[in-house]
């Protein structure tokens, strides 16, 4: 009998040890914020957003000496103010959660994560979401 509790005990301490290692990679709620001066700045392809005429964005990586941030770059090009949030992952760990905020027409805004030690980072992923309408990058 207590070999089983001793047994049982040790499976619960491992499952929660396992549990507390696989949890997500938390994001930061970071402003939007203007593009930051980085050297070394590496983006993919330009988009346009699925919902939004004249809204395009692209991820990015900027590195500096504190090491790899991850970033969406976005612009208004629409003509007019829109509202905009983003949520930007990594698998590295610069990951960002930018709330809802007005962007005026011709305005370009960053939403990006703490710079981070990465050896190869790879682009973000995530989702844009303008005036209520969600698109993936």
């Amino acid at each position: 009998m207590r070999s089983r509790l001793r047994i049982g005990v040790l499976a619960a301490t491992a499952a929660g040890a396992l549990a507390l290692t696989a949890a997500p990679a938390s994001a930061a709620t970071t402003p939007w914020q203007s593009p930051p001066p980085l050297a070394g700045l590496v983006c993919g392809a330009t988009q346009a957003h699925a919902g939004s005429p004249g809204i395009s964005f692209k991820p990015c990586i900027g590195s500096d000496a504190g090491g790899a941030r991850a970033m969406l770059l976005v612009t208004n090009g629409s003509g007019g103010p829109v509202t905009a949030s983003a949520q930007v992952r990594t698998a590295w760990g610069s990951n960002a959660d930018c709330p809802a905020t007005s962007l005026r027409s011709g305005q370009v805004r960053s939403c990006h994560g703490d710079a981070v030690p990465a050896a190869q980072p790879q682009l973000p992923s995530g989702t844009l979401t303008v005036n209520g309408i969600t698109d993936h990058f």
